[in-house]
């Protein structure tokens, strides 16, 4: 046996030819483990040894499984962030996850990941055009995944926070003008799903939040709606829960054209509308929008119906989430204060409803440009 460099520890060579080094190491458990290392060279083996005894040193306890990226991001996934996060923000790290991240990454060790590996997957993906908020979303779920993953002291820094990505432009958002959405309502006035489409416009609801809006949510009596779940689905699976934050939870008016409305559905359908239950938990119990089996009404149902409505109508495509953004600019037009358009949207801040969701409108401006010119030409307001 060849004889060991001072401070090497336990380097020996194998019956086999191979080397092998063994050392003592702390696990992330507290527990005491001897751990080796089996290579054909030695020199591969002493810089093993020589890190692991630095790791010791430096009170850097070791980890027991050989975690890849793969492997460690579809753990967290599925065994850590249910329950932690709503429904639509796990179908999307899941798309990521399984899309983008395992693709271009997943087979590096957890362990060995660095900046430049992250830094090269981001940088293949912008060569092939994905988008500047995909690439945006990859790096948040790599960067919370690896927190987490620090927190268990499986790895020591977070590489996530160290990459460069594209700078993100939100796309533009052109909400329908008061004309435009008039005309889609009064178009979809027999559509099955006119009662969605006018009150998600009317009061600039959640797609979620409409398709969980439940007869027993609406007082008739005092002409209160009271907005306190949302549906959602995965993998052809229905289910209901808390809506966004504490402020979506709110009361708005049944204001009248809504009230007749609603009303004239359950007289057509013979529906018996219950009572509004002030203590009422979450359920898929008596659903404002049922297919015609009585089970709820998907993303994708609702979405192809108000597509092909607007491309049957003639008017400029928007997704169903724009609405809220026409709500809000409507609002706004009509001097609807902001905390007011706030608390109607069930926004936690009101910074958001400034920034993304009330828009220009180009008549009004046209109007306040004429008053300037009218005025500074020597007219009057």
């Amino acid at each position: 046996m060849a004889r060991r460099d001072k401070g090497e520890g336990t380097i020996f060579k194998r019956g086999d030819g191979r080397w092998c080094a063994k050392i003592n190491v702390t696990m992330s458990n507290g527990e005491i483990k001897r751990v080796s290392v089996i290579k054909k060279d030695r020199a591969a083996v002493k810089a093993q040894l020589e890190e692991w005894s630095e790791q010791n040193k430096k009170r850097l306890p070791f980890v027991e499984e050989n975690w890849t990226v793969a492997s460690y991001i579809t753990h967290w996934l599925n065994d850590v962030m249910p329950g932690k996060i709503r429904l639509s923000t796990f179908r999307r790290y899941k798309d990521l996850v399984h899309g983008y991240i395992i693709p271009g990454i997943g087979k590096i060790p957890l362990k060995d990941l660095g900046v430049h590996n992250l830094q090269t997957a981001i940088d293949n993906l912008v060569r092939q055009g994905v988008s500047s908020n995909t690439i945006l979303k990859f790096r948040r779920t790599m960067s919370s995944c690896l927190t987490y993953a620090m927190r268990k002291e499986i790895i020591f820094r977070n590489v996530a926070q160290l990459v460069e990505i594209p700078k993100y432009a939100p796309k533009k958002v052109t909400p329908w003008t008061a004309q435009q959405a008039l005309l889609f309502l009064q178009k979809t006035r027999n559509h099955r799903f006119h009662i969605a489409f006018a009150m998600m416009l009317n009061y600039g609801l959640r797609e979620g939040e409409m398709r969980g809006l439940r007869w027993s949510d609406i007082d008739f009596a005092n002409d209160k709606i009271h907005i306190r779940q949302q549906l959602d689905e995965l993998s052809g699976e229905f289910y209901v829960g808390k809506v966004k934050t504490q402020a979506s939870q709110r009361e708005l008016s049944l204001i009248s054209n809504i009230k007749q409305e609603l009303l004239e559905i359950a007289s057509n359908k013979s529906i018996e509308i219950p009572p509004f239950n002030h203590t009422d938990g979450f359920s898929m119990k008596d659903l404002l929008l049922v297919s015609d089996d009585g089970t709820p009404i998907t993303y994708g149902e609702l979405r192809w119906a108000f597509n092909l409505a607007i491309d049957n109508i003639g008017l400029p495509r928007i997704t169903m989430h724009t609405m809220r953004h026409t709500t809000a600019t409507l609002l706004k037009n009509m001097g609807v204060p902001v905390k007011d358009t706030q608390l109607i949207l069930g926004h936690a801040n009101i910074l958001t409803t400034l920034r993304i969701y009330q828009h220009g409108d180009e008549e009004a401006q046209r109007d306040a440009l004429n008053i300037i010119g009218s005025v500074l030409s020597g007219g009057s307001i």
